[in-house]
């Protein structure tokens, strides 16, 4: 799509670094839902916040003082979601978790169902 030599390898070391923190990526969110969802907004707002904070302070760190351009600016972006999920910990490790695994068999009324809610949100 137009870009040169030097754009391509800016940006193919940005994505290689991108791409092997992805499922760190999903999961985060998945934390930060399911804490939001069990009653405590404030530390998953939290979490984004200073993931957020930590990625833009981690940027400059990585970029100008340690000299490692779009290596760090990836590398830092990347550990921004174990920061987020470290402090959504809080709320797993809490007496206020009412979140609990339970083994249940397979059910195609309960994946209809979830589909049926999942939808929406994944269009949106």
């Amino acid at each position: 799509m137009s870009a040169d030599d030097t754009i391509l390898n800016l940006g193919s070391s940005y994505m290689q670094v991108i791409l092997c923190f992805a499922p760190l990526f999903m999961l985060n969110y998945t934390f930060t839902a399911f804490v939001r969802n069990d009653g405590s907004p404030k530390i998953a707002m939290t979490a984004t916040l200073v993931s957020g904070v930590f990625n833009i302070v981690f940027d400059y760190i990585f970029v100008f003082p340690m000299n490692m351009g779009m290596f760090g600016v990836a590398l830092a972006t990347g550990f921004s979601p174990i920061v987020s999920m470290t402090i959504c910990m809080t709320h797993y490790l809490s007496k206020r978790n009412t979140i609990r695994f339970t083994k249940t068999l397979p059910s195609v009324t309960r994946l209809r169902n979830s589909c049926n809610l999942g939808i929406v949100a994944f269009v949106g």
